[in-house]
């Protein structure tokens, strides 16, 4: 009996962690160690680095629902930290989803849907470079996300993803 290929979203995942993963330690990132308990690391595996006094903050985040995709999410965290109408967090508290400011590196900001994904053809004609496909095109912009986190630049496949952080009647 043959054994059974494991799935897209595994296949991805595996990618990820063996191309993706060295391509942002190799632009200075260090992995994000989460806190015990801390159940969003499966989701949205994370790095950060020093820029001057700044974090700076890059995460990998995987479809919750178990589709075969993912984007990049990025922030940067200023020296004092992060101070939102409940509470204050500080600089090496603070998270992505905390920012008010923050961006996205994905396949096409203005789509919908914006997620690197294996293209539809390849993957019906099983082709065996669907996925290291994916990967080399996320490599490839990965300088669009270091230069919007160092200069503000705003490339061809960054997305902004600015949240206000507002409180109606005493309530979130």
């Amino acid at each position: 009996m043959p054994s059974a290929q494991p799935s897209l979203r595994v296949q991805l995942r595996v990618e990820v962690n063996q191309r993706l993963f060295p391509a942002i330690t190799a632009l200075g990132f260090s992995p994000v160690i989460p806190s015990p308990g801390h159940d969003h690391a499966a989701i949205m595996p994370g790095f950060q680095r020093r820029h001057q006094d700044n974090l700076e903050l890059l995460e990998v985040q995987f479809d919750k629902g178990h589709k075969p995709q993912f984007v990049i999410n990025l922030g940067v965290v200023p020296p004092s930290g992060v101070t939102l109408p409940w509470q204050h967090f500080e600089q090496n508290q603070a998270t992505i989803s905390l920012l008010e400011n923050r961006a996205r590196l994905c396949r096409q900001p203005t789509a919908p849907q914006a997620w690197f994904k294996p293209s539809l053809l390849p993957r019906i004609l099983k082709s065996p470079r669907a996925i290291p496909a994916v990967i080399d095109e996320v490599i490839s912009l990965l300088p669009q996300a270091d230069a919007w986190l160092r200069l503000g630049t705003i490339g061809p496949n960054i997305k902004l993803m600015h949240v206000p952080i507002r409180v109606k009647d005493g309530a979130l």
